[in-house]
């Protein structure tokens, strides 16, 4: 893997957004990369800070690569006063081959930190991009479940019916026959819920139940 560009971090919880260490650096980074095979693609890659003994090998092999980077540069910098214009479109510094993923990743993101950016502090998720990522129900759990909360399949679709907007009843009629599965956030299940007084809190925890059934 080769990394082309470092497209930005996205902190995590536990790490100061003020690190200057990239050892010590719990985050998201996002990058853009190339594959062996010549496909170019952009990924998330996880890094968390690392133990004493790794750190050190870490280090070493930081050092390693940036005294290549030097004596590298300094080629460039001589080729250049020679006049060899050719080099210009070639890439000053390439991550020795014998750096692991993650390593290639930490030495990436030190250069992008060098270049003046930062690492943004950590903003807590909303509790609906909380409930975004919570994960489905099946259509199954979610019948079951409904028995739990003194409720059946007729029940629903008694408030389906009584929905005011045509195209909303047509839309969860829909869903309801049809959907295998449900998100937590499925509009069907945020009008339900709300139509019998459920507090989303109250949902997050039938949720968790229904995906025991």
């Amino acid at each position: 893997m080769e990394i082309l560009q470092v497209l930005g971090i996205e902190a995590h919880a536990d790490t100061d957004h003020t690190v200057t260490d990239v050892q010590q650096l719990s985050a998201i980074i996002k990058l853009r990369v190339q594959w062996p095979d010549g496909g170019i693609e952009e990924i998330p890659y996880g890094i968390n800070p690392k133990t004493e003994a790794q750190k050190a090998a870490f280090q070493k092999q930081v050092n390693k690569a940036w005294d290549e980077y030097s004596l590298r540069l300094r080629a460039w910098e001589v080729a250049y006063s020679v006049g060899e214009a050719a080099l210009k479109d070639k890439p000053v510094y390439q991550e020795p081959k014998d750096l692991s993923h993650e390593n290639l990743v930490r030495l990436a993101v030190r250069n992008w930190l060098d270049a003046d950016n930062a690492v943004p502090a950590w903003v807590p998720p909303t509790p609906d991009e909380i409930r975004a990522a919570i994960p489905t129900v099946t259509a199954r759990q979610l019948r079951h479940g409904l028995l739990n909360v003194s409720m059946d399949e007729a029940d629903v679709e008694a408030l389906i019916a009584a929905m005011p907007d045509e195209e909303d009843r047509k839309r969860a009629s829909i869903d309801w026959r049809t959907a295998n599965e449900y998100e937590r956030l499925h509009p069907l299940v945020v009008q339900i819920s709300a139509s019998l007084g459920l507090t989303p809190e109250l949902v997050d925890s039938l949720w968790d139940f229904y995906r025991t059934i």
